[in-house]
């Protein structure tokens, strides 16, 4: 049960708030992955007998050990969206640089979304930002592009989708 209520809170942060390309999943995984991988192997290992009478076999044990691992590292890149998002007074911030790479993705449902990636002049670093196909269209590599976002409670920039967010 704990399981379908992080997953659902995961999904419903992914889609809560717009980020720089990746952003929740690379902050999860720099700062989420031992936490999570630690406490998956003391949970196993605390709760061992249990779970050997369960899967009866303790390579069952070893394979599930490690295939929750990765899995909810990326799950939780959703609930790093979702807390990031709950900012109580979110600063606005102007993400801007000059256009070192465009590129695009190809969506199962069909469509394709459109990025650029800038390097940030205040924090040097390369951001991937969604766009719209006019401004794919109509921008070059080497342009200045500038976004005004809120930035989040974990230092993320986002700006949300849910009316509830936007204050």
């Amino acid at each position: 049960m704990v399981f379908v209520i992080m997953t659902l809170l995961s999904l419903a942060g992914l889609v809560c708030a717009e980020t720089p390309f990746n952003a929740p999943f690379i902050w999860a995984f720099k700062w989420l992955t031992l936490p999570i991988c630690l406490t998956i192997v003391l949970f196993v290992c605390y709760e061992i007998e249990f779970i050997f009478r369960r899967a009866k076999s303790m390579a069952r044990v070893y394979f599930f050990t490690l295939v929750m691992m990765p899995v909810s590292v990326v799950m939780s890149a959703g609930l790093v969206n979702l807390v990031n998002a709950c900012a109580p007074n979110p600063q606005r911030v102007v993400l801007e640089g000059p256009i070192i790479r465009k590129f695009k993705t190809h969506n199962k449902g069909g469509g394709n979304s459109f990025y650029l990636e800038i390097l940030e002049v205040r924090s040097g670093k390369e951001m991937g930002l969604r766009i719209s196909i006019e401004e794919y269209d109509q921008l070059s590599l080497q342009d200045t592009y500038g976004r005004e976002m809120n930035m989040g409670l974990l230092g993320i920039p986002f700006e949300p989708r849910w009316p509830w967010l936007r204050q």
